[in-house]
């Protein structure tokens, strides 16, 4: 059932649903894969929190710069995604209270840290 295909009228292959959730179980037992996602996941209402306050304070600094606009936003872009990700593995992740405040599950127990 999982590996039927079906024809379209084009005679592209099309796969089923069923098919695309194995493949996509199958990709994620890799766990180089899974990690990602799962950072981001557990790390996304702190970087929605953080970004704001970082991306109007280093786009206060860069405004002033005499660069061309793309060069003003991918330092903005670059910067803020640099500093968002270092604020949250320090200040966030790390610390009982602050997982608390952000509404993060507490640490797992003997967790290695870094």
């Amino acid at each position: 059932m999982g590996g039927e295909r079906e024809r379209t009228t084009t005679g592209t292959v099309r796969r089923t649903e069923l098919d695309l959730l194995r493949v996509t179980d199958e990709g994620a037992a890799d766990a180089g894969r899974r990690r990602v996602p799962g950072y981001l996941g557990q790390a996304a209402l702190p970087l929605y929190v953080l970004h704001q306050p970082v991306v109007v304070a280093l786009a206060y600094a860069v405004v002033g710069w005499s660069a061309p606009m793309a060069v003003k936003y991918a330092a903005i872009v670059a910067g803020s995604f640099a500093v968002i990700l270092a604020l949250y593995e320090t200040a966030v992740r790390r610390t009982r209270v602050t997982r608390f405040l952000f509404g993060m599950r507490p640490a797992p127990v003997g967790a290695a840290r870094g």
